[in-house]
């Protein structure tokens, strides 16, 4: 039988929701969990697969926990760099979300794996700062080859509004070539683009619930030329192996 993907998706993450410790201040009256935009039904079959294959987990306060994350100082201890509910004080009062983009965020790093055929070791969720430094929040998603070559970077935005505003940025970066962020009327995803001149990866990956667009970079002085292709390649098409 069929699974419904976004069916049990949804009903962990109430469950989720409904574990969570709850402060006093909104005990009595905890507000429903709001999932919005809607859940995807790819995005939800790679979240639960991940789930499953335990490519990450959710602990008990609401933070992710897996290998593809940064790990936290020292290297041990509680991973805390993932929320995926927030905690937070709005009009006085103590409340929770969903960090809606973290859902589409570890269903995309679940697929790089399960789908496009990469190993766990290769896919991190996050630019990290001993690789990049302060270029490392540059892009959501980084996949490096076993020789440690950046192939891929990836970007994951919440909705069909932020998705078709980082195509729009990204062009226009690649387009204008060398500039910094305080000259660039894209300001919010400029980082995207230096981290990919920087880097100069074979593929950028932009996702988001229901959306996916690639495009394969080539480069030439200071310009990024994009090439937009059907899909991500599978890991076999990309990276040669001895």
């Amino acid at each position: 039988m069929q699974r419904d993907w976004i069916y049990e998706l949804q009903n962990y993450l109430e469950e989720r929701y409904a574990s969570l410790p709850v402060h006093e201040s909104i005990a009595d009256n905890k507000p429903a969990l709001r999932i919005d935009p809607a859940l995807d039904g790819e995005e939800a079959k790679y979240f639960i697969l991940g789930l499953e294959a335990q490519l990450f987990s959710i602990d008990d306060g609401g933070y992710a926990q897996s290998s593809l994350l940064l790990k936290p100082s020292g290297g041990k201890g509680q991973q805390k760099g993932f929320q995926l509910f927030w905690h937070f004080t709005y009009k006085g009062r103590r409340t929770r979300a969903l960090f809606r983009e973290g859902i589409s965020q570890l269903a995309a790093a679940s697929a790089l794996i399960l789908k496009y055929g990469w190993d766990r070791s290769q896919v991190q969720i996050e630019a990290r700062r001993e690789d990049f430094g302060a270029l490392a929040r540059g892009v959501d998603l980084i996949i490096k080859s076993q020789a440690g070559k950046v192939l891929i970077c990836g970007e994951v935005k919440k909705d069909r509004r932020e998705f078709e505003k980082l195509i729009e940025d990204f062009h226009y970066c690649c387009q204008q070539g060398q500039h910094s962020k305080n000259d660039c009327k894209s300001k919010p995803n400029h980082p995207k683009y230096e981290l990919c001149a920087f880097v100069k990866p074979v593929y950028f990956w932009a996702v988001s619930p229901g959306r996916e667009l690639c495009y394969q970079l080539s480069y030439l002085e200071d310009q990024i030329f994009l090439k937009e292709i059907d899909s991500l390649p599978h890991r076999s098409e990309i990276e040669i192996f001895p």
